[in-house]
């Protein structure tokens, strides 16, 4: 994006950039040497512990992709409802990469593109709800969730995330610990959101 003539990473519109021989070349090399670098010092500590086993998928699957596995933690930052077309976004990137984004597009949640219509909330819920009947299908019996989560604009509703966790995460036996939240501010001059951190486990029962 930063070498064409899209605006920016969230807006489609075009906008006249200067873009000097070379750039482009430059900007791969520097990030592919700050991750050069930074494997380099992850490999340090990685050697001190198990090798990861790393599986690429649906992460509405996991039970089909975790198997017989259960975990003790699950950290994750899922799309923020109504902020982003996840697909579009990527849409260069994908591009030049030759990767396929069609699964993506299928299957994207919380996509900016969904948020106007009227039925969005209801949707938004139903696709949190899939997300954490399935992160609690893969959870140890002591486990826990954490997650970066930033409020849902969908239209012109605010879906604030604790109170969206409250109420769909007992459903999947799970519940809602701690949250720490953050003030965002909206760059299309609407009421700001909150970005949080949230803390889920397994509900106890007597």
């Amino acid at each position: 994006t930063k070498v064409s003539r899209q605006r920016s990473d969230t807006s489609e519109r075009e906008h006249e950039r200067k873009i000097r021989k070379g750039l482009a070349t430059e900007l791969f090399v520097r990030k592919a040497e700050e991750l050069a670098e930074r494997w380099e010092e992850l490999a340090v500590v990685a050697i001190r512990g198990p090798r990861p086993k790393v599986l690429v998928g649906d992460a509405l699957e996991l039970r089909r992709l975790a198997g017989s596995s259960r975990f003790d933690l699950v950290l994750t930052s899922p799309p923020y409802g109504g902020t982003y077309d996840y697909a579009t976004h990527h849409a260069r990137r994908l591009a030049w990469l030759e990767l396929d984004d069609s699964a993506l597009r299928r299957a994207e949640m919380g996509s900016r593109r969904r948020g106007v219509h009227s039925d969005a909330a209801e949707r938004w819920d139903q696709e949190v709800d899939a997300m954490l009947g399935a992160l609690s299908g893969v959870l140890a019996r002591e486990g826990r969730i954490v997650m970066v989560m930033g409020d849902a604009i969908l239209g012109r509703k605010r879906v604030k995330v604790p109170e969206q966790l409250e109420r769909l995460a007992p459903r999947h036996g799970l519940l809602l610990a701690g949250v720490a939240s953050q003030p965002r501010d909206d760059w299309r001059g609407r009421e700001p959101r909150e970005e949080h951190i949230v803390l889920l486990h397994q509900a106890r029962t007597a």
